[in-house]
C-alpha cells in the first residue's frame, strides 16, 4: 500500500529554480490586490472585489495551464479549472458549489439591491484567499519553481499595501475585550454568552496605501502607533456607546409597552425590559460603517488647492464674513485660474 503525505504547508518545490512566465505572475499580482482592497471594501463592494480576486485566479491558472486566456466567460473558467486540478482541489477541499455560491452571490450584489449577510461574505472571503494560495502552489509546481520566489514576484508587482501595526494594535484590543468579557461572564455565569458578545469579533479594520514606503514609515513610527491605539480606542468607544444608547431605546419602547397593558410600575417595568431588551433580535442588529480616505495622489495639480483652502479655513476662524465661499466655489476658482494660465502660455 502506497501512503501519500498530504499536508496544508504549501510546498516548495525546485529550489532557487523559477519558470513561471510574467503574464501569468501579473495575473496573479491583480488578483491579490484586489484580495487587499476587499478589507477596505463595504457589503456589495467587499463581495465584487472578492470575485474580481476569483476571476483573475482563474485567468492566471488558464493562462499557465494553456498558454493564453482562451475564455472569459466566467462559468467556462470554473469548468476548466476542475479540468486542470480535479483531484488536488478535491484534497484542499475546493468544490464546485464554493465557485457556485460565490458566483450567485457576486451575480446578486452588482444586480440587485441587497446587502449580503456579514457571515456569508467572510465565508466567500476565506475561500477566496484558500484558492489563491492553491494557485500559487500549484502554479509553482506546474513550472516546476520555487514557489517562494514566485510568491516575492507577486508581492514586487503590488500596488496596495497594508499596514501591519494596526492589525497587531486591533489584535490587542480584541484580546483584552475577551478578557474583560471572561471576567463579566465569571460574575454572570455567562464566559462563552459575553465573549460571542465582544464587538471586536464583528469589526473589520485595515489601513492600505499605495506607496509601499509609506506603509513602511507608518509600521516603523512608535508616534503613528500612539495615534492609531487612540483611534481605536475611540473606535470602541463609539461602538461601546452606540450599543448602550441603542439597547436603553428599546428597553424604554418596551417598559412604555408593558405600562400601557397593565398596572406596573415605571421601575419594575424597566427593570423587566432591559432583562428582555437584552435577549431581542433587533438590538444587536445593525451596521455601522467609517469610511476615512486621504488622496494626495496628485501633489503638483492640487498643492495651491490645499493652500488656498488652508487659507480659507483660518479666515473662517478670523474672518467669517471673508470666507463665505464654499469648497465648490474655491475649486471652480483655482480651476479657472490654472486654465488662464495655460492659456496665457499658448
Amino acid at each position: 500500500m502506497k501512503i501519500r503525505k498530504i499536508g496544508r504547508e504549501r510546498p516548495v518545490l525546485c529550489c532557487e529554480k523559477f519558470s513561471v512566465p510574467q503574464k501569468v505572475i501579473s495575473r496573479l499580482a491583480v488578483s491579490k490586490n484586489h484580495l487587499i482592497l476587499a478589507q477596505i471594501a463595504n457589503f456589495n463592494g467587499k463581495v465584487d472585489q472578492f470575485y474580481l480576486a476569483i476571476d483573475n485566479v482563474l485567468s492566471a491558472i488558464i493562462i499557465a495551464r494553456e498558454g493564453t486566456l482562451t475564455t472569459r466567460d466566467h462559468c467556462k473558467k470554473i469548468e476548466k479549472f476542475f479540468r486542470h486540478f480535479r483531484r488536488r482541489a478535491k484534497i484542499r477541499s475546493i468544490d464546485r458549489i464554493d465557485f457556485q455560491e460565490s458566483y450567485d452571490l457576486w451575480l446578486k450584489s452588482r444586480y440587485q439591491l441587497y446587502f449580503p449577510r456579514s457571515t456569508i461574505v467572510k465565508k466567500m472571503g476565506l475561500f477566496v484567499s484558500h484558492l489563491f494560495y492553491f494557485a500559487v502552489t500549484e502554479i509553482a509546481r506546474f513550472f516546476k519553481s520555487d514557489e517562494t520566489i514566485l510568491a516575492k514576484k507577486i508581492d514586487e508587482l503590488l500596488e496596495i499595501y497594508q499596514s501591519e501595526m494596526i492589525l497587531e494594535e486591533v489584535g490587542h484590543i480584541h484580546e483584552y475585550r475577551q478578557m474583560e468579557a471572561e471576567h463579566l461572564g465569571e460574575i454572570y455565569a455567562a464566559k462563552l454568552e459575553m465573549k460571542l458578545a465582544n464587538p471586536w469579533n464583528f469589526i473589520e479594520i485595515s489601513l492600505l496605501t499605495d506607496n509601499k514606503a509609506i506603509a513602511g514609515i507608518i509600521d516603523q513610527s512608535g508616534k503613528i502607533r500612539e495615534i492609531l491605539v487612540d483611534f481605536l480606542k475611540s473606535w470602541d468607544g463609539l461602538i461601546s456607546e452606540i450599543r448602550r444608547l441603542n439597547l436603553k431605546r428599546v428597553a424604554l419602547e418596551i417598559a412604555n409597552a408593558k405600562m400601557k397593558k397593565g398596572d406596573v410600575d415605571r421601575d419594575t417595568a424597566l427593570k423587566e425590559a432591559f432583562e428582555v431588551a437584552a435577549r431581542y433580535p433587533k438590538t444587536w442588529k445593525f451596521r455601522l460603517v467609517l469610511n476615512s480616505a486621504f488622496d494626495c495622489s496628485e501633489p503638483k495639480e492640487i498643492a495651491t488647492f490645499f493652500s488656498r483652502m488652508i487659507e480659507a479655513s483660518r479666515d473662517m476662524i478670523e474672518h467669517p464674513k471673508k470666507a463665505m465661499k464654499n469648497g465648490w466655489e474655491i475649486c471652480k476658482e483655482y480651476s479657472r485660474s490654472v486654465k488662464n494660465a495655460i492659456d496665457q502660455k499658448r
